[in-house]
């Protein structure tokens, strides 16, 4: 009887387990599920960015969708567990393989998750209704405070810096932990129109999202471009309330004017929920340094120090002389009185290198230009005997051991029927321009078929024939060596006389560029010259002369146009200043980074304003420039360090360098008292005394609204007398921070009404 009773127990146990109560016997067949995934209130437009998850048993899928939602109103974490997942393709369609009688998670990110049972079903659809979470950030918009500038823009070197917050109303429950909050900021450059910079985006990732977005990607983060971003310790909680971050806008070119645009979003898996977008420009900022005080020095090289002394040089001449041949022989013209004149002035200048003291002739070669008219083989044996017979001549005055040692050189060339039609051309004579081409073109392999079909052309005796002689050229090139140290007379005298020296069509040697630069006194003359300088320099040296840039940068400094390229290429980093190498072998010495090369480098960096690049090379200076160090770390913004001993220093050394910088940096670092007082020691009729004072008691005072009358009014009325002394200061005061608004409006408008009335 036992065994039948256990046999009967077993019976009835099976039959529940196997029932449609409990486990199936078919419980662990799996089988594909294909499905579409679309949201319902947008016209079951599919969904992409869903989660889908496989559980074989319908327990697991209740299990996971309770954790999920505790994690939902908590802001815990979620774990999906050992299940398959997959995500829908663009369509919205998705398959997975799962268990008969198990289920499908489906989460959005953004609403309750869907829990289908699968009972033996081979298609399941999902609609998700999206549209109560957009309607709801929509609504929240409106309840978002503006983003709140927390300290006043600053111009701080070539930068803006500004700090800025984005408070949110917790009441909106707008962050949750599976959400991202991103804020980037893009700089705008409104002269130009162009985005010139990206901030880094500042990224704060949901618990939850965090860990659920590096899953999605596959656990390779470079797939999300804004995961490396993310804030490594997740606080969008619900008691995130603001945002903060600083934006800091470098100005490639302080001069233009730059717009910030801040862009912050709050995303899920799959959609934007919310987005806000703001932009403010920079006109109006807090500007400390504006009204500094300091003087654009310039700094001289000792012209001994880098003198140029006289050696053997070879010198190029070249020149065009038209000489007159007798038709069809290669003998000058005797009824062509120019022949003679051409002739005679090139021999004598050769003779006067030859028998020049410390002189010698090297190279001599001659070329020449035969017109098209004729036979082409006659035509070129022509010119070739016409260019020996000149050759000839202009050397027979040199004595034979020197034309035995001199390099000539003859060259002829025939021009061609397409220089004609140029002449033609640029004589306005277009049709019969063309005409000659087509012909050039149409025998181009023929020289002698184009000078016939050309000669045929009825204006060819009275438009070509006269042209032709304009074709007819003779040049010539020599070099020469020279080694004879002119006096600064015989220099100076060669540069205001001789045209080829005054044009550069002959050049001077390095050593009487050295004289010029002490003799002349015109600028402009003396910036061609040191231009002038610095290219024979380089072609005689290899390397550019440090003096004459030197020289160009002090003119550059003085006129107020200052160019870093001239200056660039006599500094070297990887020196100290007047760092001297010395041959001692050639008793020869090269001065690396000489101090005055530095000095005027820094300067024409502020000039242009490039105060980090003028920081950087000041530090190179030595201790005697550490007015001009200080000043250059004052542009850049490196005064606020007043903790450190430099900071100190640097805000010291400016303060006590005039009266006015005593009121500048008393004001900047937030000495208002100070500040004050100091101004007594100004000009109280000077226009930026006057101002200074607006900007003072604006500063000693929270807004505009809180001030005591009399305090209003006197800063009210030193800016109309500011603007009655210079109207120019209306436009600075328009950008500057530290000017309120109200007393800016009541000073334009009692301005323009005095000066209406005459006062």
């Amino acid at each position: 009887m036992k065994k039948v009773f256990c046999s009967l127990v077993s019976i009835l146990l099976l039959s529940v387990l196997f029932t449609d109560g409990g486990l199936r016997c078919d419980a662990q067949e799996k089988k594909l599920v294909t499905g579409r995934v679309t949201n319902k209130s947008d016209n079951d437009k599919p969904l992409t960015d869903v989660q889908i998850y496989a559980y074989n048993t319908v327990a697991e899928a209740e299990d996971a969708y309770n954790q999920l939602m505790e994690a939902r109103r908590t802001g815990g974490f979620f774990s999906a567990g050992l299940v398959t997942e997959t995500y829908p393709d663009t369509g919205g369609y998705y398959e997975v393989s799962v268990a008969q009688n198990g289920a499908i998670l489906f989460y959005t990110g953004i609403v309750d998750p869907i829990l289908e049972k699968v009972n033996y079903r081979l298609e399941i659809n999902v609609q998700f209704a999206l549209e109560i979470v957009l309607d709801a950030a929509k609504k929240t918009v409106d309840r978002v405070t503006d983003v709140v500038i927390i300290e006043p823009p600053t111009e701080d070197g070539e930068n803006i810096i500004s700090p800025r917050a984005f408070p949110f109303d917790p009441k909106n429950r707008l962050i949750h932990t599976d959400s991202r909050l991103v804020v980037q900021s893009n700089v705008i450059d409104c002269d130009t129109g162009d985005t010139v910079s990206f901030g880094r985006p500042l990224v704060y990732d949901g618990k939850q999202y965090h860990e659920t977005q590096f899953r999605r990607m596959n656990f390779n983060p470079e797939e999300d471009p804004l995961y490396p971003f993310a804030d490594k310790n997740p606080r969008l909680y619900d008691s995130l309330n603001v945002v903060q971050w600083v934006d800091t806008i470098f100005r490639e070119h302080p001069d233009h004017f730059y717009q910030c645009e801040n862009k912050i979003w709050l995303e899920d898996y799959n959609h934007i929920y919310f987005d806000f977008s703001k932009t403010y420009d920079t006109k109006r900022l807090r500007r400390p340094m504006q009204f500094l005080e300091y003087s654009f020095d310039s700094y001289d090289l000792d012209p001994e120090k880098y003198r140029k002394h006289p050696r053997r040089e070879k010198r190029n001449a070249a020149g065009d002389i038209s000489l007159t041949f007798l038709v069809g022989k290669a003998q000058l013209d005797p009824a062509d009185t120019m022949n003679n004149f051409y002739m005679e002035s090139l021999k004598s200048e050769l003779t006067a290198i030859v028998t020049g003291e410390g002189s010698t002739l090297k190279e001599f070669h001659i070329e020449g230009v035969a017109s098209p008219d004729g036979p082409y083989a006659k035509n070129v044996d022509l010119a070739q005997k016409r260019m020996a017979f000149a050759l000839e001549q202009i050397t027979s005055v040199l004595p034979r051991d020197v034309r035995a040692r001199v390099y000539m050189t003859k060259k002829a060339k025939v021009a061609s029927w397409e220089d004609v039609a140029d002449l033609l051309f640029a004589d306005s004579l277009k049709t019969e321009a063309d005409k000659v081409r087509e012909i050039a073109r149409k025998f181009s392999k023929s020289m002698d078929q184009q000078w016939s079909q050309i000669r045929a052309l009825p204006f060819y005796k009275t438009l070509i024939s006269p042209r032709l002689p304009k074709l007819r050229s003779v040049s010539y090139t020599y070099v020469n060596e020279i080694y004879r140290e002119l006096t600064p007379a015989e220099i100076l005298d060669r540069y205001k006389t001789d045209e080829d020296y005054r044009n550069g069509t002959k050049e001077f040697a390095l050593y009487e560029y050295w004289h010029l630069f002490n003799m002349l006194k015109d600028e402009k003359e003396l910036e061609a010259v040191y231009r002038r300088a610095l290219v024979a320099s380089e072609k005689a040296e290899t390397k550019k002369w440090v003096l004459p840039a030197n020289n160009l940068a002090v003119l550059c400094i003085k006129n107020e146009a200052p160019d870093t390229t001239i200056l660039a290429p006599f500094i070297d980093l990887n020196y100290p200043c007047n760092y001297t190498i010395r041959d001692m072998n050639r008793g020869t010495q090269e001065i690396f980074n000489p101090e005055q090369v530095i000095a005027n480098q820094v300067v024409m960096l502020l000039m242009m304003k490039k105060y980090f690049r003028a920081v950087q090379l000041s530090v190179y200076l030595p201790s005697r420039y550490k007015l001009l160090k200080a000043i250059t770390k004052c542009l850049a913004g490196y005064f606020k360090n007043a903790e450190t001993e430099e900071g100190r220093e640097i805000y010291t050394l400016v303060r006590d360098s005039s009266p006015r910088n005593k009121v500048v940096m008393n004001l900047a670092v937030g000495n208002i008292g100070l500040a004050k007082n100091a101004l007594m020691a100004l000009p109280q009729d000077d226009p930026i005394t006057l101002y200074l004072t607006c900007q003072a008691i604006c500063r000693s005072n929270t807004d505009a609204l809180t001030m005591e009358y009399e305090d209003y009014d006197k800063a009210m009325m030193a800016l109309v007398d500011c603007f009655k002394k210079d109207k120019k200061y209306i436009r600075t005061a328009e950008a500057d921070w530290d000017i309120f608004e109200d007393i800016l409006k009541d000073a334009k408008a009692e301005y323009e009404m005095q000066m209406s009335m005459g006062m």
